[in-house]
């Protein structure tokens, strides 16, 4: 027990070490990047900065697997070269004690990342939209969706679901009184090319003078859109924003009609694998400081880490998108990685 908590108290400081000094790293890069928005529409510094603030958690759940690997070999690292591991090992401590260990400490963090995702990004991530629609021209984001407007014409768009699908369009048509010509109003849209939005379930009304009001029921309608795809890229909320359970619903609903998921089910297969990745980070950490003869300098040991994380971070990304570009399904390109790395790391601890 007092093995244990000790352990977990070197782990946690290292952690938080190379936590914070990779967040202010990556923050300073996207810092950067977002600045080059400021005097765009009404987006200043001040809202880079809070951008950034917001981007935070998502970019600790990114962070999280080579951080984990980090504070492994940092914290063991550190008990290494103190002669602590190899006492603990000549009083009989196992190597499957340490696995143990590290299984509940990665079984902790896995359920914080959970709580992030379900809890903290969604709301963030709905921060960073509204601040980054600031440097879109005459564009407003409010509780009920986002504004726009350009010429006589307005749209409020209530949620953009994806790249190619929105929902709860309305669009309003003005005079050049700016008096109310007519109200289109639609359940979702389908996204074309060219700026042509498939208006689903449209109800336009028409106001005349002369004729009073009128009403047409159309199932599609198509709309020319003012909205760059690049607008709408930054009013979409990332897939990595949406909960589990509600990844679920959509692949469920959408893949009977014929929609292409597979970059939900990405998403969602990454959030299952996720605490094995992390067990199998912290693992290959155990393996690298409990196979090691000799002392190794902080340096290499950080090296191997690095590049390490990196190279999974790389794979990932990866075979993620081979999913999409090759029609594969995402159980295996997401899931066939931390599992060969966890096989990995499993058959080094077994040669110890």
């Amino acid at each position: 027990m007092i093995l244990s908590r000790y352990i977990f108290s070197q782990f946690f400081t290292s952690a938080f070490f190379a936590l914070v000094t990779l967040l202010i790293l990556f923050s300073i890069i996207s810092l950067v990047e977002t600045l080059e928005n400021v005097g765009q529409g009404s987006f200043t510094s001040l809202h880079a900065f809070l951008v950034i603030l917001f981007e935070t958690p998502n970019r600790i759940i990114e962070l999280l697997p080579i951080v984990t690997l980090l504070g492994t070999i940092m914290g063991l690292g550190s008990l290494a070269n103190n002669q602590e591991i190899a006492a603990s090992r000549s009083a009989g401590v196992s190597v499957i004690k340490f696995v143990k260990i590290f299984i509940c400490i990665t079984i902790l963090v896995s359920l914080v990342a959970i709580l992030i995702q379900t809890y903290l990004i969604p709301g963030s991530e709905k921060q960073v939209i509204r601040l980054n629609s600031l440097a879109i021209e005459q564009t407003n984001v409010t509780a009920k969706g986002f504004w726009s407007k350009k010429g006589q014409t307005i749209v409020r768009i209530e949620e953009m679901l994806s790249a190619s699908t929105a929902a709860s369009i309305e669009v309003y048509n003005l005079s050049a009184q700016d008096n109310l010509e007519s109200i289109t109003i639609a359940t979702s849209a389908e996204i074309k090319e060219n700026s042509k939005w498939l208006l689903k379930k449209a109800i336009t009304r028409v106001v005349s003078t002369s004729l009073g009001l009128s009403k047409k029921n159309e199932d599609t309608l198509t709309w020319d859109s003012f909205l760059e795809d690049s607008q709408l890229k930054t009013l979409t909320s990332p897939l990595y924003a949406i909960s589990a359970l509600d990844l679920m619903r959509y692949i469920r609903a959408n893949r009977e009609s014929g929609v292409d998921t597979r970059s939900h089910e990405v998403i969602l297969w990454q959030r299952l694998i996720f605490p094995i990745t992390l067990l199998a980070m912290a693992l290959i950490g155990v393996s690298i400081i409990l196979s090691s003869t000799t002392n190794r300098a902080a340096g290499s040991r950080l090296l191997i880490a690095m590049g390490i994380g990196v190279f999974l971070y790389l794979l990932q990304q990866t075979t993620g998108h081979l999913s999409t570009l090759l029609n594969i399904s995402p159980v295996i390109t997401v899931c066939i990685p931390p599992l060969v790395m966890l096989t990995v790391a499993l058959l080094a601890i077994r040669r110890i």
